[in-house]
């Protein structure tokens, strides 16, 4: 894509890649997205898949990626794209701005068993801010 940018590491010890928005587009379905398009295909290996986050800078805009998390998988070959609802009047990602990152993980495969009992834990079933329960 013409607008396309190369995909940094911010820091040294970044875990995500950023990657800026080369197109955007409005899109309406049953509600009204902003989809921003990279411009970027990557490969992730056999093995491994992709998660793309919004980067912590969505917390200055009045946007929400529709889906929270993207996953990439390996067979994926389209440009990285995230679609984003606009919640509030106020500022949208713009052509050249970081708006994701991608993180690439190991993939496990589990294996499901049935069974009647699970082993004990100290947390047990308690769920939902049980850490902070006095």
């Amino acid at each position: 894509h013409e607008n396309a940018k190369e995909p940094i590491y911010s820091r040294p010890d970044d875990s995500g890649m950023d990657f800026f928005v080369a197109d955007k587009d409005y899109v309406k379905e049953d509600v009204e997205y902003i989809e921003y398009d990279t411009g970027v295909a990557v490969a992730v290996p056999e093995g491994y898949t992709g998660f793309l986050f919004p980067r912590s800078s969505v917390s200055k805009t009045s946007l929400i990626m529709a889906n929270c998390v993207g996953v990439i998988e390996a067979s994926y070959r389209g440009t990285l794209k995230a679609r984003f609802r606009k919640v509030d009047i106020g500022p949208e990602f713009e052509i050249g701005d970081k708006f994701v990152q991608l993180i690439v993980l190991p993939k496990w495969k589990l294996i499901v068993k049935k069974t009647d009992r699970l082993s004990d834990t100290e947390r047990g079933e308690n769920g939902f801010g049980s850490s902070g329960s006095k």
